[in-house]
């Protein structure tokens, strides 16, 4: 096992469990089986550039996301644009 293989594994679980779904809810959305999220998640299998791209979409992340070293707590992709709007508006007021 390599370390990427380490933090996508820990990524998807923890992104999945804050999205609260199920690994059979993440595998309906990725249109595979439930056991290949298993082992996806317990660092068993690698994914398909194409299956990492369906489980991005599907947590609503970002592909590089997924090899974080750390993702602490995880913002959805619209939340994050929407905070850096909110810190620029109040930049330009302290400006």
């Amino acid at each position: 096992m390599n370390r990427f293989q380490k933090y996508l594994a820990n990524n998807i679980k923890m992104v999945r469990n804050q999205r609260k779904l199920t690994q059979m809810q993440l595998a309906e959305l990725c249109e595979t089986s439930v056991n290949y999220i298993g082992l996806i998640e317990t660092e068993k299998r690698f994914p398909s550039a194409e299956m990492l791209e369906k489980i991005a979409n599907a947590l609503d992340m970002r592909p590089q996301e997924m090899f974080a070293e750390q993702t602490i707590s995880y913002v959805s992709n619209d939340r994050k644009d929407q905070i850096i709007e909110e810190i620029v508006k109040i930049l330009n007021k302290e400006i």
